[in-house]
């Protein structure tokens, strides 16, 4: 099993790319897009 601290680092840097992408396909209204694609990857 991994170590707690790597979990919670793990989900913090998938918190901040998913925010950082949200942010950035909000003017280009494309955040459905960002979201499907962060799925599929």
């Amino acid at each position: 099993m991994a170590a707690p601290e790597l979990v919670v680092a793990v989900h913090d840097l998938l918190w901040l790319v998913a925010g950082l992408a949200i942010v950035n396909s909000a003017s280009c209204s494309s955040a459905f897009e960002t979201a499907e694609a962060l799925l599929v990857t």
